[in-house]
C-alpha cells in the first residue's frame, strides 16, 4: 500500500488525538496507511513514563498509600480535572486519552452526584479498558462505584428494584431505544423491569487494598433478585452479567456502538441512507468477527475508505477539548506547575466556560458534539482563549523571509490547516502592514515582527476552519 499522504496523516492525527504537530505528521507520512493506524492505535508499545513521572511528582494524591494520604487540599474535583487536562497536553498517546474522552461522554456519570474519588477511578477504568472488549468495559463500568453511585444502583433491592440503570443501560450504553439501521424498537417496558431485577442486590465497598482509591463491588445476596425473568423473550435466571452478557451480543448493540464512534470520530451518520446504514452493519461485521473487540472495531474504521474520504475532512466541529488541548499542543505551548505555564485553574475555567466541563456533563446522555459547542458566547470564550495563547507564544520560530513563507509556517504549526486562498493571501498582506496601517512591507528583522507573528495567530485561531475537526 502507498504511503499515506501528509494531508491524510494531518487529518488520522486530528481525529485519533489532540492536533497535529507538523513533525508528528511527517513522521507519520513515511508509513503506509495501515501501518499508520497501526502505530497509533496500538499505544501501548510508546513508552509514556516521562508524562507519569512529571504527573507524580506535581500531584500529591497520585503518591498517596492510605485514605489518611489524600485530603480536601490535595484532592478534589479541581485537582482531578487538572490531572487529566494535564495528562492530555503531556502524553505521548493522544490516542489513548482521546479514548478516554469518548467513553466519558458514553458512560457519562458527573461530580454533581458522585464523590471525586470515584469519578477518578472510573476514568483509570476507561482508559485502562478502553480498546479491551465491550463485555468487559461495559461490566466494569457497570460494577464500578461511579455508575453504582449515579444511576442508583447501590439502592435497588429485590422487593424495589430500582429502574434507572436498568433503562440507561439500554438506552445509552448498549442497543439505543430503535436499531441503528432498522429502526424497530431494541426492548419494551417490561424488559427495563426485568433487566432491573437483574441487577438488584449490586453494592459497594472499601478493598482490603489500603489505597485510598480501592473501592469494590459485591453482590448482597438478601437483595439480590434470583428469580426467573423474561428478557428480550429468554426466560432465565438472569444475573447482572449475564444480561450485559447478553446485551454486548446483540447485533444491535454492535449498531449503536458503530454510529457512536463514527459520529465522535469519522462523520456525522444518516440512518436514513441505505450508504449510511450499509456502513453501519459493515462495521457490525467487524465487532463480531473480532470476539466484540473495540480495538479492532477502531482500527477497522480508521482504516476504511470512509474515514479518508472527502466527506469525512473537516466534517466535525471540535469540541472544547480538542480546540483547547489541540491548540496548546500544536503550539507547543508552555505546560508547567506550580507558577510557570498553563495554570489548571485558567485551563479549567476555559473549558467550563467553552461549555465542556470535565467530569460534569450535563445530563446522562452526555455532551451534545458538533453543533452543541456552536453559541454566541461559547465562540466568544475561544477567541479569547485565542488572544490569551498567543500572548504567552514566543513567536520567533514562526519568523521566515517572506510574509508568505511565515503564514505558510504558521498555518503549517496549526496542523496543515488548510483554508482559502484569499484568506491566506490577506493574512500575508497584514504582516505587510505598519502600526498605522500602511503596507511598507514584510520585515522579519523589524522590531514589531514578533508582535505581528502573534497577531497572525490570533487570526488564524478566529478562522472557521480552525475550529473544524
Amino acid at each position: 500500500m502507498a504511503d499515506i499522504t501528509r494531508q491524510e496523516a494531518a487529518h488520522l492525527l486530528r481525529r485519533t488525538g489532540f492536533g497535529n504537530r507538523i513533525e508528528d505528521i511527517k513522521s507519520l507520512s513515511a508509513r503506509s496507511r495501515n501501518k499508520a493506524v497501526d502505530q497509533i492505535i496500538d499505544y501501548g508499545r510508546v513508552n509514556n513514563q516521562e508524562m507519569e513521572d512529571r504527573l507524580t511528582a506535581n500531584f500529591e494524591f497520585l503518591r498517596a498509600s492510605s485514605p489518611d494520604s489524600i485530603n480536601d487540599q490535595n484532592f478534589n474535583d479541581a485537582e482531578i480535572r487538572a490531572w487529566w487536562i494535564f495528562r492530555m497536553l503531556l502524553t505521548h498517546r493522544p490516542f489513548e486519552e482521546k479514548m478516554t474522552l469518548f467513553w466519558h461522554n458514553f458512560f457519562a456519570t458527573s461530580l454533581d452526584k458522585v464523590p471525586a474519588i470515584h469519578i477518578y477511578t472510573q476514568n483509570l477504568d476507561l482508559r485502562s479498558h478502553a480498546l479491551g472488549r465491550f463485555d468487559d468495559l461495559l461490566l466494569k463500568i457497570s460494577q464500578g462505584a461511579a455508575m453504582l453511585i449515579w444511576l442508583d444502583g447501590i439502592n435497588s433491592t429485590r422487593t424495589n428494584p430500582n429502574e434507572n440503570f436498568g433503562r440507561e443501560l439500554q438506552e445509552l450504553f448498549s442497543t439505543g431505544i430503535n436499531d441503528a439501521v432498522t429502526g424497530e424498537a431494541n426492548y419494551t417496558e417490561e424488559d427495563v423491569k426485568e433487566v432491573s431485577r437483574a441487577f438488584t442486590g449490586w453494592r459497594l465497598r472499601k478493598s482490603a487494598d489500603p489505597s485510598p482509591f480501592a473501592y469494590e463491588w459485591y453482590l448482597d445476596e438478601n437483595e439480590a433478585d434470583h428469580g426467573q425473568k423474561t428478557i428480550y423473550g429468554q426466560t432465565a435466571n438472569f444475573s447482572g452479567q449475564d444480561v450485559i452478557t447478553v446485551l454486548a451480543d446483540r447485533r444491535t448493540t454492535a449498531r449503536f456502538l458503530v454510529k457512536r464512534l463514527f459520529e465522535f470520530f469519522v462523520y456525522r451518520l444518516d440512518t436514513e441512507s441505505d450508504e449510511d446504514r450499509a456502513t453501519i452493519d459493515k462495521f457490525a461485521d467487524v465487532y463480531f468477527a473480532n470476539d466484540h473487540s473495540i480495538r479492532e472495531l477502531v482500527r477497522a474504521i480508521f482504516k476504511s475508505e470512509e474515514f479518508f474520504s472527502p466527506r469525512a475532512r473537516f466534517a466535525l466541529i471540535k469540541n472544547p477539548v480538542e480546540f483547547l488541548i489541540g491548540s496548546m499542543r500544536m503550539l507547543e505551548a508552555s505546560v508547567g506547575f506550580g507558577s510557570t505555564g498553563a495554570r489548571p485553574a485558567i485551563l479549567e475555567t476555559s473549558l467550563r466556560t467553552m461549555g465542556m466541563d470535565l467530569f460534569s456533563p450535563p445530563d446522562v446522555f452526555g455532551w451534545k458534539l458538533n453543533d452543541g459547542f456552536v453559541t454566541t458566547d461559547a465562540m466568544l470564550v475561544r477567541f479569547n482563549i485565542a488572544d490569551r495563547l498567543m500572548y504567552f507564544l514566543g513567536g520567533g520560530r514562526f519568523v521566515k523571509s517572506s510574509a508568505k513563507k511565515t503564514v505558510k509556517k504558521m498555518l503549517d504549526s496549526f496542523g496543515l490547516l488548510e483554508i482559502d486562498s484569499a484568506v491566506e493571501k490577506r493574512l500575508q498582506d497584514y504582516l505587510a502592514l505598519n502600526s498605522a496601517g500602511v503596507p511598507v512591507g514584510w520585515n522579519s528583522s523589524d522590531i514589531s515582527a514578533i508582535g505581528k507573528i502573534k497577531n497572525l495567530g490570533r487570526l488564524i485561531m478566529c478562522l472557521p476552519e480552525h475550529h473544524l475537526n
